[in-house]
């Protein structure tokens, strides 16, 4: 579950565009998803906070369908333990 949840963090500049917040997993930062300007390789969104390439929105395209996605504390801490190695504070 987690490696799916990871990959969210791919190729996200249409679902960054759509959310109305992201969060980080390296910084574990929450900010409004508007926050963030730069894209790595144009399309992989880089946090305004720590400049990680480890940003996930709240909203997640499916197919043809824009989901929901709840940026959990608990979740992004599983995920920086997982695929990174510093712990910041998810507000």
């Amino acid at each position: 579950m987690l490696y799916n949840i990871h990959k969210l963090s791919y190729n996200n500049k249409q679902e960054i565009g759509l959310s109305k917040f992201a969060g980080c997993f390296h910084c574990l930062n929450k900010f409004p998803a508007n926050e963030v300007k730069s894209f790595r390789s144009d399309k992989h969104a880089v946090c305004p906070k720590c400049g990680k390439d480890t940003v996930i929105g709240d909203k997640v395209i499916k197919g043809k369908f824009i989901l929901p996605f709840i940026l959990d504390k608990k979740l992004f801490v599983q995920l920086n333990e997982e695929y990174d190695t510093t712990f910041g504070l998810l507000s």
